[in-house]
């Protein structure tokens, strides 16, 4: 007890001395100092007391003041404060560095916070508490606003929320107050605005952005204005603040962590845009027009995300950028980088408001583009309409958006001066394109499928195609000037459709290059039968690469063995029963791919297709069967349509080939190297070309022998002499001197010791000429006679002629066989030819007719039974023309322009099937005048059996002259007669049997002939 009453003396003595010693200190009452008591003017003066008595919590002591400092706040405009910013919590005001005053006890001091001044609002409220939740006092607190308390407590550590709400102005006054009793001291007040109403609305050409306690963007706070397209947070506020710090700020101030934000913004200048996002802290939410364009839930480790999107904003577009602060830094920057549009000189972006007419201003973001190259264009993908041309449509570059699509009218001619960029689709049909700039040019994106592609561009034009687009042409490519870069990402398709541009065609390359890959293709209608062909490009890869679509059978069960992966493309090549070597199996093993060896003058099969590739140019003959669907088994199944195609370099510029037989008269077989039509004239011509015979060659024409039954004999093509001199051929066939793309020939050489060379130029392409199948007549103006041999049931339904042969009359005619008289080419059915000299020709050359002469025909192989020559007796004057039949002893009489004649065979009667049954025979014209009519003239009975003939009219005549002539012209019977009611009766005939002509002359000055047969 004693003890205690000790200490106790000692502990007052130890208060008395401390309090003492403080009072020697003065505190601050400088000029420059605040006077005690007075409200700092927009910003928070704290007044520091020490106990002057014992602590008091309802009473405050602020007796012994002891000093003042400066608190600037935080938040917006400073208004709210936390002292622990400034000192610690356990310890004395007087720790704040900005102090200013004598010292202060830690435990036992009050603290005075006053301001007079903030933002005029209605909707303010005030809580105790910290920035983050923290309790706002340490220990007895009160709250005064304008001298009137409104909020008080008598103890500490408490968070005390919204304790007030009101008008704040710039005259308010507000005081806080806490008293310290020990332990820890500290004063947190929050001056926030009352949450508004959320808004979401965009800024109208300015960042309008929302702000959000918490991540989750549920809790409104506030929004402030971001002014400018591009934009960096950290030039409104701090990225270790918050958003809430941003100048303009208006609403409650949010923590610095765990706070959200979104930007949001309406209209843009109209273009394409480029979007980086240069900074994020942390995860982040990037929206266009509702579509999300970038995600991500964690920050960017500071490296930034270039190029989140591309494309096209305008005054109706909206964005929405979604930010989440989740613990340190708080940041947010966007790039916008402004890439094409009316901004820029000459770009124009389409819209397609109003409609597809790109005329219309209205379809244009800004106005519609001058069509005269200079404008550049964008589609975008999210148009209402998508422009359509027709005509001739002039741009410089083209971009189209994926998704987006262009149609170009048939006949469109679309002139393109910079770079193409399709992106989306081109509806192109019968379009011709052509790229015609000065600098070099680039098609990426897309393929297009044009009519006709043109490449005039002394800097060239290169493709970059996305993988698996192609650029299909379906008439004609043309590299008038300059190099077209293919990066094999070019077709030269061909169409069962179109017979007169049946493939796509390169034109003269003479000032053009093609660089790189092309694929071209040619078509064979179904027809089992040989084709001699060549591919149009040297390949790296195989023949069955590339002719049997890269597969081959291995088995002969169909269809469980036969691939065919592109239906519609390739063919069987046969050569194996195993499919060994690249061949397709077949239960024969028999080849059907053959090269010619002109020097030995043999055919060879190949030895495979598996390693062999395709050379430009390389003759070969070809057992087409139909597409790889068909049953290669079966030589009466049906053929399909198909396409070959090959994938490699072109044949350009000059081609030499002399792989020939020199020995006079030998065949020589060639190809076109081009894949476009020649002249064959024009390559026999040439100034390299030689020892070749220029009056003929020969081509095989699979359509000719009628339509093929499957089974049957018969229909697998022939051989067809083309004459150069006019183009018409022996036979009625399309072949002319035009060869065709991946069409092979033979010629024969001139004369012996000189091998021959073909030179091949680009001048001797010739793309406007129509292509041929080999079935159209050609226009004869010459003397001449041609025969065609149909078999009966082809004759009937238009089909086509078995085999044929042209004989040529002229004043200066050899009628011994020289230059100009083409040797037959043998077929595998039926073979008509003229026999001269132990020679069977398919064109003859020879002087004109003179009665009495007999031309031996030659026919052999014999397919059916019952046949139709169709005979065409083309100005041959002077001379009547028949065709005798040996074997039945029958003349007909050929008349002037076309002839049909039917006649049978029997293969047991060796007679029916001779080779030389018919000849043609020339007796003299008894005829003179050539005015009749044969259909007033009626001769019956005809053929007549016996003596009698009976002749009708058309009309009543007075008197006649009845004539009867023989096949060589000899008059054999003449009366005067009187008809009876327009009848001539004749009773007295004693004709052997044979052929006649009855001429019957009246005696007003008409006359009438017919033929008529004796049996």
């Amino acid at each position: 007890m004693k003890k205690f009453y000790v200490g106790l003396f000692f502990s007052f003595l130890a208060i008395f001395c401390s309090n003492n010693l403080r009072g020697q200190c003065s505190p601050p009452t400088s000029a420059t100092d605040p006077v005690e008591g007075e409200f700092g003017d927009n910003e928070w003066i704290a007044y520091v007391y020490n106990y002057s008595s014992g602590y008091n919590n309802s009473t405050f002591d602020f007796s012994d003041y002891r000093g003042y400092y400066v608190d600037p706040g935080y938040g917006t405009t400073g208004r709210s404060f936390d002292s622990s910013y400034h000192w610690n919590t356990n310890g004395s005001p007087d720790d704040n560095t900005d102090y200013i005053g004598c010292t202060v006890t830690d435990n036992y001091h009050n603290v005075v916070y006053k301001r007079k001044g903030f933002p005029a609002a209605t909707d303010y409220v005030i809580s105790i508490a910290g920035a983050s939740g923290e309790s706002g006092n340490d220990d007895a607190a009160k709250l005064f606003i304008d001298g009137v308390l409104v909020w008080s407590t008598t103890s500490c550590c408490a968070v005390s929320n919204n304790v007030w709400t009101g008008t704040l102005n710039s005259t308010t006054e507000v005081e806080f107050q806490w008293s310290e009793n020990g332990g820890a001291s500290y004063g947190r007040i929050r001056i926030d605005r009352i949450p508004p109403s959320e808004d979401t609305s965009f800024g109208i050409e300015e960042w309008r952005v929302g702000v959000y306690n918490g991540t989750d963007f549920n809790t409104y706070y506030g929004d402030y204005t971001h002014t400018g397209l591009s934009f960096d947070t950290e030039d409104l506020w701090l990225d270790n603040t918050a958003p809430s710090n941003a100048a303009g700020y208006d609403g409650i101030a949010v923590g610095n962590d765990n706070h959200s934000f979104v930007y949001r913004r309406e209209g843009f200048d109209c273009g394409i845009y480029n979007i980086d996002l240069t900074r994020h802290d942390d995860g982040v939410e990037f929206i266009i027009d509702g579509e999300t364009v970038y995600q991500s839930n964690s920050w960017d480790s500071n490296n930034g995300v270039p190029d989140i999107w591309e494309g096209y904003l305008d005054e109706n577009s909206e964005i929405e950028i979604y930010l989440r602060e989740q613990g340190g830094e708080s940041r947010l920057a966007v790039d916008f980088t402004y890439l094409f549009g009316p901004s820029n000189t000459n770009e124009y972006i389409w819209t397609g408001s109003l409609s597809t007419n790109p005329l219309t201003d209205g379809n244009w973001c800004d106005e519609a583009p001058l069509n005269d190259g200079t404008a550049s264009i964008y589609i975008v993908a999210d148009a209402i309409n998508y422009p359509t041309y027709g005509s001739t449509v002039s741009m410089n570059n083209v971009i189209i958006e994926d998704g987006a699509q262009v149609t170009l009218l048939p006949g469109t001619e679309a002139n393109i001066y910079g770079d193409l960029t399709n992106n989306g689709i081109i509806n192109s049909t019968e379009t011709n394109f052509s790229f015609v700039g000065s600098n070099p040019q680039t098609f990426s994106g897309n393929g297009i499928d044009a009519e006709n592609f043109t490449v005039n561009n002394s800097n060239g034009l290169t493709l970059a195609l996305n993988t698996n687009e192609q650029v299909v042409v379906n008439r004609l490519l043309s590299v008038t000037t300059g190099t077209f870069t293919t990066t094999g990402q070019v077709l030269l398709a061909c169409n069962f459709t179109d017979p007169d541009n049946r493939t796509a065609q390169i034109d003269d390359l003479t000032n053009g290059v093609i660089s790189g890959l092309v694929t071209i293709e040619q078509c064979f209608p179904a027809r089992r039968a040989f084709r001699l062909l060549t591919s149009s490009v040297t390949t790296s890869s195989s023949i069955k690469a590339n002719w049997q679509e890269n597969q081959n059978n291995t088995g002969t069960t169909f269809a469980t063995d036969n691939l065919n992966a592109n239906d519609g493309y390739g063919v069987h090549i046969t050569g194996s029963q195993s499919g060994a070597n690249g061949f397709d199996a077949t239960p024969s093993g028999n080849p059907s791919l053959f090269l010619f060896d002109n020097v030995n003058q043999s055919w060879s099969s190949i030895a495979n297709t598996d390693i062999s590739t395709l050379t430009a140019g390389t003759p070969y003959r070809l057992m087409i069967r139909g597409s790889r669907a068909v049953n290669v088994n079966s030589n009466s199944a049906s053929p399909t349509d198909t396409r070959l195609r090959a994938t490699g370099s072109i044949a350009q510029g000059e081609v030499n080939q002399n792989s020939f037989n020199s020995t006079s008269g030998s065949y020589n077989f060639f190809a076109n190297p081009y894949h476009a039509a020649i002249n064959v004239n024009s390559l026999f011509a040439n100034t390299g070309s030689s020892n070749i015979n220029t009056n003929y060659y020969y081509v095989y024409d699979p359509t000719l022998g009628g339509e093929p039954i499957p089974g049957v004999s018969g229909g697998r093509g022939a051989f067809v002499t083309v004459d150069l001199s006019d183009g018409s051929n022996d036979d009625l066939s399309e072949a002319n001197q035009y060869l065709q793309p991946m069409q092979a020939a033979f010629f024969r050489a001139s004369t012996a010791g000189t091998t021959p060379n073909l030179q091949f130029t680009e001048a001797v392409k010739d793309v406007a000429q129509d292509q041929t199948e080999t079935l159209r007549t050609a226009n004869f103006n010459s003397s001449s006679i041609q025969i065609k041999l149909f078999n009966e049931v082809s004759y009937i339904n238009n089909e086509t002629a078995s085999d044929g042969v042209k004989i040529k009359f002229s004043d200066n005619g050899d009628n011994a066989i020289e230059a100009k008289d083409a040797p037959k080419f043998g077929n595998l059915d039926e073979n008509l030819g003229r026999s001269l000299e132990s020679t069977i020709l398919s064109i003859e050359s020879r002087s004109n007719p003179i009665a009495g002469e007999i031309l031996p025909l030659y026919i052999s192989q014999y397919r059916r039974s019952d046949y139709v020559f169709e005979i065409n007796v083309n100005n041959v004057n002077n001379v009547e023309v028949y065709l005798k039949d040996n074997y039945l002893e029958e003349f007909t009489l050929l008349n002037s322009g076309v002839n049909a004649v039917t006649f049978s065979v029997d293969e047991n009667i060796e007679a029916s099937t001779a080779s030389d049954r018919f000849e043609i025979v020339f007796a003299e014209n008894n005829l003179g005048a050539k005015d009749f009519n044969q259909n007033q003239l009626v001769v019956y009975p005809n053929p007549m059996k016996g003596n009698e003939l009976q002749i009708r009219l058309g009309e009543l005549y007075s008197e006649v002259d009845v004539v009867l002539f023989d096949m060589l012209g000899k008059q054999v019977y003449r009366s005067v007669q009187q008809p009876t009611q327009e009848v001539v009766s004749l009773t007295d005939l004693d004709l052997a049997n044979g052929i006649y002509i009855l001429k019957v002359q009246t005696a007003e000055g008409k006359l009438f002939t017919q033929k008529i047969v004796k049996e």
